[in-house]
């Protein structure tokens, strides 16, 4: 009990330093041309503001993040009626991204295999196996991955950083594309259910992600023990445990 009023109370303080940012972005993100508003310059005011909130609240999320993992395993289950070795894709965070490697190491213990993403080439993402005790390497664009070698999987739950995201389920990266090229390529090729979950601070969410026609909405987007959205867009609060 203690750890979530520490989590809601450095939320709200979040909230106060931002209230001017989101009255902009009420009346600015459903027309990006009538309000001169690109999406790159979108991205960098999002980038800014996801390290703003990494600063105020990031360690006490992490911490949160494994105890309200019920969530992510009930979604699992629905999905593949199991998890025990289920391979669940997390991420090295970087750049205030939500720090899951706790959450990770939770996973790991309930019998899920853990892998982190490998940039290889310019189109899609590989996966490693990867475990607490590993020696990660330096890839491109200050990520860290497991050294070549490392056993190769095509996971089943994808974790996914963010910049910002909305009530569909569309997310703002740093526009690379590598997630959606990858979801598009091995849902084609595997023919089955990969779930994409969105991590991120509650405060991210924005009205409206501007989208193209290669982007491709998350199943669920988590905010840890605070909230979590379906696709449909569809808000749901999470219960406490």
């Amino acid at each position: 009990m203690g750890m979530y009023n520490e989590y809601i109370s450095a939320f709200w303080r979040c909230n106060i330093v931002s209230e001017n940012f989101l009255i902009i972005l009420s009346y600015g993100l459903y027309n990006l041309k009538k309000y001169n508003l690109t999406k790159e310059s979108l991205r960098h005011y999002m980038l800014a503001r996801r390290q703003r909130l990494a600063a105020i609240h990031g360690p006490v999320f992490a911490r949160c993040l494994p105890q309200s993992s019920t969530l992510l395993l009930r979604k699992i289950r629905y999905t593949y009626g199991y998890y025990k070795g289920i391979v669940v894709a997390g991420y090295w965070p970087m750049a205030g991204e939500v720090d899951i490697r706790p959450l990770l190491s939770r996973l790991s213990c309930v019998g899920c295999r853990i892998a982190l993403p490998v940039i290889i080439s310019k189109s899609v993402l590989a996966f490693r196996i990867c475990n607490t005790r590993l020696k990660l390497e330096r890839g491109p664009h200050g990520t860290q991955h497991p050294p070549a070698g490392r056993p190769q999987v095509i996971p089943n739950v994808i974790l996914v950083p963010l910049l910002a995201f909305d009530s569909a389920g569309f997310r703002l990266g740093f526009g690379a594309g590598y997630y959606d090229r990858t979801l598009a390529w091995l849902r084609l090729r595997q023919r089955r259910k990969i779930v994409a979950i969105g991590i991120a601070f509650p405060d991210q969410e924005i009205p409206h992600v501007p989208r193209h026609r290669h982007d491709i909405a998350l199943d669920l987007v988590w905010c840890g023990w605070h909230r979590w959205y379906t696709r449909l867009g569809k808000k749901k609060i999470a219960k406490r445990r």
